[in-house]
């Protein structure tokens, strides 16, 4: 089989002189065309019948790169790698690292996913020949805006010290680095390395000469994150499709924020919102916009159908929906809107809890009409216009149904269609400080209003 060098994935160059597309040319030339003589003269661990197969160079790649953008680090070139702040991200393609993500447990806590990884490293060339002594858990794995973050920071000393790299990693490495032409360097790295060449004209072979170690070395800082917007080489969710545990687990320690389209749900499905109002010459009803406010504590709501709770306009069909569901109050976790329920069974039953639906982004078609014949305003901008809340429910997408707080609409307003001021159909002035209601109501509300007040 024919050896083929080339990186699975694009990479800036990082030799002024050539291109990395032009070194790899002329290393796939030598190794194609000469291999005989390669296999007799090379060191063992280059000789191609050893190097593998084209899978084996695969994963030394990253590895490569890394070491050839630290190499030119040493000559004062500035860029990703030159501090923690601004780290080099190594280049790794989306299978080996949905490879390495899937074998990082199931648990978010950074001490047990850099104990998955002490174990598992091993299993991943492309890993292993880059982030390869890890020590510190809160130092190597962060969580940072619900992404899993791996990073450190190298400072070579020596031929072996890029985490236990193969020489083939070296080589590729300094062939990505060094100055002159293409086939100069190629040359010139394969007969240095043949023993062709006086050891002072082999740049390579300043790694391998005896115990001599590079003094003031200028360390390279790598960081890599895995977010759960990233996909795979199928354009699948990376993070919850290579690991759905870690994810969820992500969720429950509330590292990660769900999105319907990365969620890897395994729970309880999503319920649909119902068709869009049908033509009026069907007779069907329709319902408008409910304007009222509701007790902030989650205690006291009510579901379904008829539900007293803040609503957006509501087909027909929509109605039945909330009516064979039992929806109550309409509530969005970041991204993913839905509905607060009451649990009908397993885990939590009798408690509140989070059932996604759709609604925030339905489109109620061009029948939705207030007694004008306007459009009422979509349920996303009947949002907009609402007072929220926090409330604190069990996530059912999942199977854990972990506790989440969801912002909820505590009260809405009679004029949806207003640009500029909405006024409550509660007489709230009117409302005897006395009365029952005035204490509930105030009560309720958040702290933010009542300082207003």
């Amino acid at each position: 089989m024919a050896f083929d060098f080339t990186p699975p994935f694009t990479h800036g160059p990082i030799s002024d002189s050539h291109s990395n597309e032009e070194l790899i040319e002329a290393l796939n030339n030598e190794y194609n065309n000469n291999a005989d003589e390669w296999n007799e003269r090379l060191p063992w661990y280059l000789k191609p019948d050893n190097l593998g197969t084209p899978d084996g160079s695969i994963g030394i790649w990253p590895a490569a790169f890394t070491y050839g953008t630290w190499w030119k680090r040493q000559f004062g070139t500035l860029g990703p790698g030159e501090s923690e702040a601004n780290p080099f991200e190594v280049p790794f393609t989306p299978e080996q690292k949905k490879s390495f993500l899937s074998r990082m447990g199931d648990s978010c806590d950074p001490k047990d996913i850099l104990e998955a990884y002490n174990n598992q490293r091993k299993s991943s060339a492309a890993f292993e020949n880059t982030y390869y002594n890890l020590a510190s858990p809160n130092r190597s794995f962060t969580w940072e805006n619900g992404c899993l973050c791996i990073k450190d920071r190298y400072n070579f000393e020596g031929f072996g010290d890029f985490g236990g790299a193969s020489p083939a990693t070296m080589l590729l490495g300094a062939v990505l680095s060094f100055p002159g032409t293409a086939a100069v360097v190629i040359g010139s790295m394969l007969r240095g390395l043949a023993g062709d060449e006086p050891e002072d004209s082999d740049p390579y072979a300043i790694w391998r000469r005896g115990e001599q170690t590079l003094a003031e070395a200028l360390p390279i800082y790598l960081k890599n994150c895995f977010c759960p917007d990233d996909v795979d080489e199928n354009g699948d969710p990376l993070l919850c499709t290579a690991n759905p545990a870690l994810y969820r687990s992500a969720i429950n320690c509330g590292l990660i924020e769900p999105d319907i389209s990365n969620a890897c749900f395994n729970g309880d499905a999503c319920i649909q919102v119902g068709s869009a109002q049908p033509s009026p010459i069907l007779g069907f009803p329709s319902y408008a916009p409910y304007a009222t406010e509701i007790i902030t504590n989650g205690l006291d709501y009510t579901f379904g159908g008829g539900g007293e709770y803040p609503r957006p306009f509501t087909s027909f069909t929509q109605r039945i929906v909330e009516a064979n569901n039992a929806l109550g109050p309409f509530a969005k976790l970041g991204n993913i809107s839905g509905r607060l329920i009451t649990i009908p069974s397993g885990l939590g039953i009798g408690e509140l809890g989070f059932a996604c639906q759709n609604w925030y982004n339905f489109d109620d078609g061009p029948y939705a009409l207030d007694g004008n014949g306007n459009l009422y305003p979509s349920k996303a901008e009947w949002w907009s216009t609402c007072i929220k809340t926090r409330v604190s429910a069990r996530f059912l997408p999942l199977s854990s149904r972990p506790f989440v707080d969801v912002e909820v609409a505590a009260e809405s307003f009679t004029d949806n269609n207003a640009t500029d001021v909405y006024s409550t159909d509660y007489p709230m002035a009117a409302a005897a400080l006395a009365s029952i209601t005035a204490p509930i109501l105030f009560a309720s509300l958040p702290s933010s209003l009542l300082i207003l007040i």
